[in-house]
């Protein structure tokens, strides 16, 4: 079983990588202007240095970058076994 701290880990791999490809063909400058913020943060992204950004920071990156993002929630073990034939 996943810890929540590993879900929320595997999200923000997952959004890091996305900016991180972003951010790469833009000048630093600009893609920071973009992104409402400074050329330390975006080479943070370029790095992969995702200990410094919050969940909440990456989703709001992702958003300005012109990302529509999404939570996607699927029950399982005792919920899912809970929940069988409830709407």
């Amino acid at each position: 079983m996943r810890s929540d701290q590993d879900v929320i880990d595997e999200l923000k791999r997952e959004a890091g990588a996305l900016l991180a490809r972003y951010v790469c063909t833009w000048n630093g400058d600009d893609i920071a202007s973009v992104l409402g913020t400074g050329r330390s943060r975006v080479a943070d992204l370029r790095h992969s240095r995702l200990s410094r950004f919050s969940l909440e920071m990456l989703v709001r990156l992702l958003v300005r970058a012109g990302y529509d993002v999404e939570l996607h929630t699927e029950a399982r073990g005792l919920i899912a076994r809970g929940t069988q034939g409830r709407p």
